[in-house]
């Protein structure tokens, strides 16, 4: 297939069309009708999200249905039944209940939030739910009934209106885990307001102003319209709020190493080069154990990419807890954490510092009750920061970390004294050794560093040495050349409740995408597997051609983008080094077949290896090209093999992409944000045998 001249042609036309005045003034008014005619519809379905009108604070008659349930009446109250007309994939987030009985004399608590209240990976063998529901049982002196609403991936309109709705429940408290979904929700622009908002912020300050304006002038409103609609609700209803404040797993999530998303933001080209000059040496120094060298480095990258990164954080981070100062880790290891919030780039969940400060001072103000997890889940040995043990990934908690938080949220609902123990008493060995599967599953999913999924599995044989045999299931899985949804192993896999979704949503892949890899490599090292198996496979399996960008719903792949702009069909590297893997049965010479381009660097040529080894270069130009390069046998490996294209840094100008990216955001477009190294089209590896060559 030939590479197109230049596959964004259309969308560049459309903005020189709209490039002057005029183009500025006609998008505005169609924003401005396109706005309109929202808020009519949103006037029409009761409201706007973040708004309180008339009918939301004295609603006349109760709403249809909560969530995946419809109210209905019953002998002991108001119950809940689940609707007949939601289809799986929309009851796969709520939870598997089918109905809810009246309270009757019972206190009713009703828990609303994001996946980590779903008990994401745990679910529906246990959640917090569940785990409150058995600690209120235990040690109140009257009866609970706690009301499972929480939905995975909701967003802030939607709990906004899941509370609203709740009113309607004769709900005596309502428990709130939620926050890390809300900076990234934020980036759907809800009208020409915000764009503008955040263009004049990019305008004053460039990125930091950005982030600024996202903050201060988008998110921060709707979040106090957010908690003021608690308070009403507890004027009106006498419903008590309680909120839960998330943590982040800030020493167990590596922003470092793996598949890498997002390093830095556009700089100049100067500070560019020497950012990640730096970067190297600090990476080095950690390897080494020198900890002064990486905390000199780190802080002159932070200097340079004024707080955006979340690589000189985490590194500064790991360097001051080895020097054993672990408040000064915990400072280092939010600012990592937080770095990306608010520059409209794409990053998993997460509750940054401001938002749970946010969450603090209300409380404070207006008495309301909270549970702070970053003191409930803190290390015994170390009280600043979080314990690993406690979570399965980022954010979403083991069950040794949903039995402190729910322990914790039963104490301040009773006033008791609630103890939590060591693990859920519900999960039995063999279920917890199934959720770290599926953490390691989707830490290496997530792109994570085999450092980071490894101890997930040596934790899973811990717990339970039988799950081996499940171990070496997924092992198959990983290591067939076809689909994962035709391999015998995946409905053993699946069977077990916890892991269905997972296993289901990993069907869709081939095992051969890169997010997969790292799991792959940990799974053989802990089942050891024997030479003569590889041999096999090698003799029953020829190599065959592969395009390694043929990974559509990865990071890595076909129209994936880092930010919130158009997908593409090409690929556009974001940082220096673009890996890819190549998987092989067998060692195999063959023709590295590359279409390229590098529109923004200058005359140096992009470099590339395969498996640390050079196999040719890659001319620069703003054009399409072609370039085949050869690979011997002594190159390559069974197994997995990496790819790598080291590009030239870009000398795309700082003040002409804030310039970009403000007139984007006038259009009511996402800005770009991210330096742009190389593009790739296409990426095949062609086997000399599959050609008929020597």
């Amino acid at each position: 297939m030939e590479p197109p001249s230049d596959p964004s042609f259309l969308s560049d036309a459309l903005a020189r069309l709209l490039a002057d005045e005029r183009g500025t003034a006609t998008v505005r008014a169609l924003r401005e009708v396109q706005r309109a005619v929202a808020g009519a519809e949103q006037r029409r379905r009761g409201g706007a999200a973040g708004t309180a009108p008339d009918a939301a604070r004295h609603p006349a008659a109760p709403p249809l249905h909560v969530g995946a349930w419809r109210l209905v009446d019953t002998e002991h109250g108001r119950g809940l039944r689940r609707r007949a007309e939601l289809t799986p994939a929309e009851l796969s987030v709520w939870a598997d209940v089918d109905e809810v009985p009246g309270k009757g004399d019972a206190a009713r608590v009703v828990l609303v939030g994001e996946s980590t209240a779903r008990g994401y990976l745990l679910d529906p063998v246990t959640n917090p739910t569940r785990a409150l529901q058995r600690h209120l049982d235990t040690v109140a002196d009257r009866r609970f009934q706690c009301l499972d609403l929480a939905r995975t991936s909701i967003d802030l309109p939607d709990l906004h209106r899941l509370v609203r709705a709740s009113g309607h429940l004769d709900a005596d408290h309502l428990v709130v885990l939620a926050g890390n979904n809300w900076t990234t929700w934020a980036y759907e622009l809800s009208g020409l307001g915000d764009a503008t908002r955040l263009a004049d912020g990019l305008r004053r300050d460039g990125y930091p102003g950005l982030r600024r304006a996202l903050f201060d002038e988008v998110l921060n409103p709707r979040i106090g319209a957010f908690l003021d609609e608690l308070l009403r609700l507890r004027d009106r209803t006498g419903v008590q709020p309680l909120l839960v404040i998330p943590e982040f797993n800030l020493t167990g999530w590596s922003p470092v190493g793996g598949s890498r998303y997002v390093d830095v933001p556009t700089l100049r080209p100067d500070e560019l080069r020497r950012w990640y000059d730096l970067r190297a040496r600090a990476v080095a120094a950690l390897a080494a154990q020198r900890w002064t060298a990486v905390q000199g480095a780190a802080r002159e990258m932070v200097a340079l990419d004024g707080g955006l990164s979340p690589v000189p954080g985490y590194l500064l981070g790991r360097a001051l807890l080895a020097a054993g100062d672990a408040a000064a880790a915990r400072q280092a290891f939010e600012q990592s954490r937080d770095s990306l919030c608010g520059l409209m780039v794409k990053y998993l969940p997460r509750t940054p510092r401001m938002i749970q400060e946010q969450l603090v001072t209300f409380c404070r103000e207006h008495d309301v009750p909270s549970v702070d997890l970053r003191v409930t889940l803190a290390r015994a040995d170390q009280p600043e920061l979080p314990d690993e043990q406690c979570f399965l990934d980022y954010c979403h908690l083991s069950d040794v970390g949903v039995e402190r938080a729910m322990a914790e949220v039963a104490g301040r609902l009773t006033g008791r004294t609630v103890v939590p123990g060591a693990t859920d008493p519900t999960v039995g060995a063999w279920q917890r050794a199934v959720s770290l599967v599926l953490a390691a599953t989707y830490n290496a999913f997530c792109g994570q560093p085999a450092e980071t999924v490894r101890p997930y599995l040596h934790r899973a044989v811990e717990a339970d040495p039988d799950i081996v045999d499940l171990l070496a299931s997924l092992a198959r899985l990983l290591s067939r050349p076809g689909p994962m949804w035709s391999s015998l192993d995946l409905p053993r896999l699946a069977r077990e409740p916890s892991a269905a979704v997972m296993f289901e949503r990993l069907g869709e892949y081939r095992p051969d995408q890169s997010r997969l890899w790292f799991l792959r490599q940990c799974l053989a090292e802990l089942l050891a597997e024997p030479a003569e198996s590889a041999v096999e496979v090698a003799e029953a399996a020829p190599p065959s051609e592969v395009e390694l960008l043929d990974i559509a719903t990865t990071p890595l792949g076909g129209g994936a983008v880092l930010n919130y702009t158009d997908p593409r069909c090409y690929l556009q590297a974001n940082v220096p080094t673009t890996e890819l893997p190549l998987g092989l049965p067998r060692p195999a010479a063959g023709c590295l077949r590359l279409v390229h381009r590098c529109r923004e660097a200058g005359p140096e040529p992009a470099v590339v290896t395969v498996n640390g080894t050079p196999v040719g270069r890659l001319v620069a130009g703003r054009q399409w090209r072609t370039t085949e390069l050869a690979v011997g046998a002594d190159v390559t490996r069974v197994g997995l093999n990496t790819v790598r294209v080291g590009w030239p840094v870009p000398t795309t100008s700082l003040s002409d992409r804030i310039d970009s990216d403000v007139a984007a955001l006038a259009r009511g477009a996402a800005p770009y944000v991210l330096p742009v190294f190389g593009e790739l089209y296409s990426v095949r590896f062609v086997p000399y045998a599959v050609e008929g060559e020597a």
